[in-house]
């Protein structure tokens, strides 16, 4: 079976820069289809999945089939509880904190980029 040899450390910036290059590509471009936001919602949703998988892997936690599907069907419900329940709640809420100001940071990132870019009219070339 084929392999992935990233971390969970790898996988969890794959994941944050993958969402900033989506979120600079809803904001800058008019030729945004519904195919390439299913794309990038997929996209994120298997990194999830891969990260949730390495991270088991590399803590020695056993997950179980149900259990997977659920992060890839409802990824907001299963990852917090996969946290919790390899981690325990307060390293989990830890964990969770630090991934929400992440999660900020790229927003934020996203937005300044986008002041730039605007400022600059730079983006007329992505229309």
């Amino acid at each position: 079976m084929w392999q992935l040899a990233m971390t969970a450390k790898q996988l969890k910036w794959t994941y944050l820069g993958l969402f900033f290059a989506f979120l600079i590509g809803l904001l800058v471009s008019a030729k945004n289809t519904a195919d390439s936001q299913l794309f990038g919602a997929f996209a994120l949703t298997f990194i999830t999945f891969l990260w949730v998988r390495a991270d088991a892997r590399q803590r020695g936690f056993q997950l179980g089939s149900l259990f997977k599907v659920g992060v890839i069907i409802l990824a907001v419900v299963f990852v917090p509880a996969y946290l919790i329940k390899s981690r325990g709640l307060r390293t989990a809420s830890k964990s969770m904190a630090i991934f929400v100001g992440q999660v900020l940071g790229v927003f934020l990132a996203d937005g300044l980029l986008f002041v730039v870019l605007r400022i600059s009219g730079l983006t007329h070339m992505f229309r």
